[in-house]
């Protein structure tokens, strides 16, 4: 029996609904269409390279007070509110521009800016369509559902897979790009090939050390390559690390490979 999990491709309302266990496949779509050479062999994702292919712009303007927001992607010609000079204020902003709070990088490490940026093209590529046909209506932006906000506090949210809410799609929409950007960052296979062949090498002596050898590879942060070790398989290769439960903190571990 097919599951919500599988499913794939499902155009809904112009939404692109996919399947947690389709997340990979994704990944390995917008790959071939953009940097092809990134499933060949391990690189760091050319994520400039991509926003010029694409057409994108990116800018810097604080979206919100306390760094919750750390960017967004505008689908098509529209005023939002930034936060400048201590108060939030309108500002127009042309389709095609991708937003990011400058205090991003300085407080959260570059890997945290490219995940950002990668996650707002996931935006631009798959859920585009989807707003340019609500905008139709004009009702969506009475509800506050666009522009969507790459939020730190909603990485971990999960929306309910049985409300047929408005609302609830977009959260999906969300949900999805927090799970594809460090999917494309880091593919599979790749990112498979470079950790094992790190810890093939004698010199590696803990998880830790694994885990900051790929961040700074694959230009991500910690946190994502924590996750992505358990996602791709390789859970039972780095249990053998001394420092294993310290850095999962393992009583918790089975949350991680949920992510």
């Amino acid at each position: 029996m097919i599951t919500f999990d599988d499913v794939y491709d499902i155009k809904n309302n112009g939404a692109l609904v996919l399947g947690k266990n389709r997340l990979d496949d994704y990944a390995t779509k917008f790959l071939t269409k953009y940097c092809p050479s990134a499933l060949m062999s391990p690189m760091r994702i050319p994520i400039e390279e991509i926003l010029s292919k694409m057409g994108l712009k990116v800018i810097n303007r604080a979206l919100s007070k306390n760094l919750d927001i750390f960017g967004c992607c505008i689908m098509f010609d529209c005023d939002i509110e930034v936060y400048k000079y201590e108060k939030y204020r309108n500002e127009h902003f042309k389709e095609g521009t991708i937003i990011i709070d400058p205090k991003s990088e300085a407080l959260y490490g570059k890997g945290q800016e490219r995940n950002t940026l990668m996650h707002e093209i996931i935006h631009w590529e798959k859920d585009k369509r989807y707003f340019e046909i609500l905008n139709l209506t004009k009702k969506f932006q009475e509800e506050k559902l666009y522009p969507i906000m790459c939020k730190q506090s909603t990485t971990y949210y999960e929306p309910s897979e049985k409300l047929k809410t408005r609302e609830n799609e977009v959260n999906w929409l969300e949900w999805q790009a927090h799970r594809l950007a460090p999917r494309i960052l880091m593919p599979k296979e790749m990112f498979n090939e470079k950790a094992r062949q790190y810890m093939h090498n004698r010199e590696l002596k803990s998880c830790d050390e694994l885990i900051s050898k790929l961040s700074r590879f694959f230009g991500t942060s910690r946190l994502s390559v924590k996750y992505r070790l358990l996602e791709v398989g390789l859970k039972d290769s780095i249990s053998d690390y001394e420092d294993f439960k310290k850095i999962y903190n393992y009583d918790n571990a089975k949350e991680y490979s949920k992510i």
